[in-house]
């Protein structure tokens, strides 16, 4: 039998319990951090096509060429490809909310354009 078979059993046992008690004491730490950074990337997400909704809506909205589904899916278009040029993809039903709620506050809070989107 060699002399260190019980010293490197020992130091061996003690790495791993050390390695394997610090996981389990940080996972949930970075579990919490992984779904907080998660939770704002997704906010300023919505905040970014909120504001590509507020800035389009009025330019389409005075665009006679189109008719009122054609503002509504150009407005739309337009919202998810320029998040889709940073890199952000956001369901098409959530963009077209946004771009629902920006028509309507530029209709009754603005008092802007009288035509349905």
């Amino acid at each position: 039998m060699h002399p260190f078979d019980f010293a490197t059993t020992g130091l061996v046992s003690l790495i791993s319990a050390v390695v394997f008690t610090t996981y389990y004491a940080l996972r949930p730490l970075l579990l919490g951090r992984i779904k907080l950074n998660h939770h704002q990337q997704l906010v300023q997400a919505l905040k970014l096509t909120e504001q590509l909704a507020n800035f389009i809506v009025p330019e389409l909205a005075v665009m006679t060429e189109l008719d009122n589904v054609g503002r509504k899916a150009e407005a739309i278009r337009f919202i998810t490809a320029k998040l889709n040029e940073q890199g952000i993809t956001v369901k098409a039903a959530t963009v077209s909310a946004a771009v629902e709620n920006a028509y309507q506050v530029y209709k009754h809070v603005t008092n802007g354009d009288q035509h349905n989107l």
